[in-house]
């Protein structure tokens, strides 16, 4: 099971170095401004993979908004449970 909540699958370069993060902390990475590129990601995956980090952020803020987007990824991971009503299963990879 790859679960996009808690296991670090998203690689990204933080500025020096290489990371590895859930969906969550990459969302609290991104809004604390951390992110410079992903590990792996191709020129033509990069447009849909924009579109939906930000759909996701802006469905989060549309439910419960904040003046400031927030850099912890427990409240990032609570808005992805809110948009799948609860259901755990529908962050992970393979049920």
């Amino acid at each position: 099971m790859h679960d996009l909540l808690t296991d670090p699958l998203i690689g990204v370069h933080p500025g020096g170095g290489v990371l590895r993060l859930s969906l969550p902390e990459l969302l609290a990475a991104l809004s604390a401004g951390k992110v410079e590129g992903y590990t792996g990601l191709r020129a033509h995956q990069a447009d849909p993979w924009h579109v939906f980090l930000v759909q996701l952020a802006a469905s989060i803020q549309a439910r419960k908004p904040t003046d400031e987007l927030p850099d912890n990824p427990s409240y990032w991971e609570k808005g992805l449970l809110d948009l799948a009503e609860g259901v755990r299963e529908s962050w992970q990879l393979v049920v």
